[in-house]
């Protein structure tokens, strides 16, 4: 992996600059829309962990929140994560 990747943050949609190199790629309703999003974000960030949390299920959503705290306001639809 390459170190100026973790060096620089990240954006949240949601909020400020993510420091932790970890970040909000995609949130919405539609499932086959956070999967197309899934698989891009994985094209663009190969070095990172990118995964869909489905923001009803509790365990996906303390995942989400963990990303970013803005999340917890969510109670249904689905987030992509990059994490480093």
């Amino acid at each position: 992996m390459r170190s100026d990747i973790t060096q620089s943050p990240l954006r949240s949609v949601f909020g400020p600059t993510i420091l932790a190199a970890s970040g909000v790629f995609y949130v919405g309703r539609s499932r086959d829309e956070a999967e197309r999003e899934l698989r891009r974000a994985k094209t663009i960030y190969p070095d990172f962990k990118v995964v869909l949390a489905d923001l009803s299920i509790k365990e996906d959503k303390i995942l989400a929140v963990d990303v970013d705290p803005d999340l917890g306001d969510l109670d249904e639809g689905y987030a992509v994560l990059v994490q480093a």
